[in-house]
């Protein structure tokens, strides 16, 4: 599996702008009950939840907010010239509340068939994105990003040291 991860990805005044948009008090966040399918949960991570802003989705999508045309715009024309000319998927970002313990989420795919991934930290914490093939952890440190192939198996956690964890999820071909 190729995993790449980019200290630094966006230039400073791009993640400043972009996390002025997200951590804004007026940015919606919505509930989702379960960080993975329902049929994949285990028993112990039946009550675990977080919180996310689906900004694209290529089948879902027909009209895009300007907040969320802004950040898909800081992102892609950071993240095209690295990976050539992409088509998106789905770009999503995630808030994991802090927990008293640290929570390893169940392992999931993103979407059955092949295609390639990268998950922007926004802030830096303990929690981590595991990759199963390689069983390496990936750190949230903000403004980096790990880029793998999120058709394999992997998973997320919340954290202990931060109010949360919060990071872009960004699928695309």
């Amino acid at each position: 599996m190729d995993v790449k991860t980019i200290q630094d990805f966006l230039p400073k005044q791009s993640f400043d702008r972009l996390s002025q948009i997200i951590f804004a008090p007026t940015f919606p966040w919505y509930l989702t009950t379960s960080v993975v399918s329902p049929y994949l949960k285990s028993k112990e991570n039946s009550k675990l939840f977080y919180m996310s802003h689906l900004v694209y989705e290529k089948e879902k999508y027909v009209k895009v907010n300007p907040n969320d045309q802004a950040i898909i715009n800081l992102l892609l024309e950071k993240l095209a010239p690295e990976e050539g000319n992409l088509q998106l998927i789905r770009m999503k970002i995630n808030f994991y509340p802090n927990t008293t313990e640290l929570h390893e989420h169940d392992y999931h795919r993103d979407y059955e068939y092949s295609h390639m991934g990268a998950i922007l930290s926004l802030n830096t914490c303990d929690g981590y994105t595991q990759i199963r093939e390689t069983d390496t952890k990936y750190f949230s440190v903000a403004n980096s990003l790990l880029s793998f192939n999120p058709s394999e198996d992997h998973c997320s956690t919340t954290t202990t040291n931060a109010i949360g964890r919060f990071n872009i999820n960004i699928n695309y071909l």
